[in-house]
């Protein structure tokens, strides 16, 4: 009787198991992902010159997709070395950003690459030569 009981007691909990997995429906709500994001453009790069310093400042458009955005000079406008690294923040549409380096004796030559959350990169087609 024992064992009459302990297996009508495990097929029933196997029969109540198969019911609720058949009752599991998959989600159809959206998850976001960085995919889904569009990527993050510089609109305005632009610089000033003030007491031995160079200014620079830019906006940033779908500026929640910027993980960080990396200052670079050359000396002959071809081989860029890494200035400054400036992170981004998660504030929606567009966000302003702002650096000052020291201003050297030589002309140098400044871009920006932005480093997006999904990890790709993008050079800022727009180089600023400062005298």
């Amino acid at each position: 009787m024992k064992t009459g009981l302990i297996i009508s007691v495990l097929v029933s909990l196997m029969v109540c198991q198969s019911v609720i997995a058949s009752e599991l429906v998959p989600s159809k709500s959206p998850i976001a992902s960085y995919a889904d994001v569009d990527q993050a453009t510089i609109k305005d790069f632009e610089f000033s010159v003030k007491n031995e310093r160079i200014y620079f400042h830019w906006t940033v458009s779908e500026n929640q997709a910027a993980d960080k955005f990396e200052l670079q000079s050359s000396v002959d406008g071809v081989s860029f070395n890494s200035m400054a690294l400036v992170f981004g923040t998660d504030l929606s549409e567009n966000n302003n950003y702002k650096i000052s380096v020291k201003k050297n004796s030589q002309p140098r030559t400044y871009r920006i690459r932005i480093i997006q959350k999904d990890g790709s990169e993008q050079l800022h087609p727009l180089s600023l030569t400062v005298k």
